[in-house]
């Protein structure tokens, strides 16, 4: 290989276009049509209602811990006061809410995993290349796209446990 495409290679940022490929790529995947579906899907008809019953303060048992439905209740709250979204609204979690405002949040939050696995990745082979593949795996992956539409609790699970995984490798 000659000098100037060494240094050619070696200027042009190719891994973090990659990554932020992969990531633009996550984020348009889980945010389209996002408030498609104007009800309430598998056990949103439990972590919607319970983050709601949190905002509205309204007494309920639940038997899991509270973090992600704190987590979800947050993303209701700003996602009232947002300009946009506000198209399809229900009342299925006790107030009227729009469907984009207590999924929004999740799906952010799983835009994220991609770049998670590919540090992961990255730290385990220290190679861009595979890290960049397992970017582009995790952002395609069927059931991290459908968890992270919805507003569910696997999500948070995930993506605290990768990134304890994570922080374990680093050095």
């Amino acid at each position: 290989m000659s000098l100037s495409k060494k240094l050619l290679n070696q200027r042009f940022p190719w891994f973090s276009m990659g990554i932020a490929a992969v990531f633009l790529l996550s984020v348009s995947l889980r945010f389209w049509g996002l408030s498609r579906f104007n009800t309430l899907v598998f056990d949103e008809v439990y972590y919607a209602k319970f983050a709601n019953n949190y905002l509205t303060r309204t007494p309920f048992f639940d038997g899991h811990p509270p973090l992600s439905k704190y987590i979800i209740a947050i993303a209701i709250w700003l996602g009232s006061h947002l300009p946009f979204g506000q198209d399809a609204v229900n009342s299925l979690t006790g107030s009227m809410r729009s469907t984009w405002s207590y999924r929004w949040l999740n799906a952010l939050t799983g835009s994220f995993i991609p770049l998670v696995v590919a540090g992961i990745a990255y730290q385990l082979s220290h190679r861009r290349s595979y890290a960049l593949i397992a970017a582009l795996f995790a952002a395609a992956d069927g059931l991290f796209l459908v968890e992270s539409r919805y507003a569910l609790n696997n999500v948070y699970l995930v993506i605290f446990g990768l990134l304890g995984q994570w922080f374990c490798y680093l050095p």
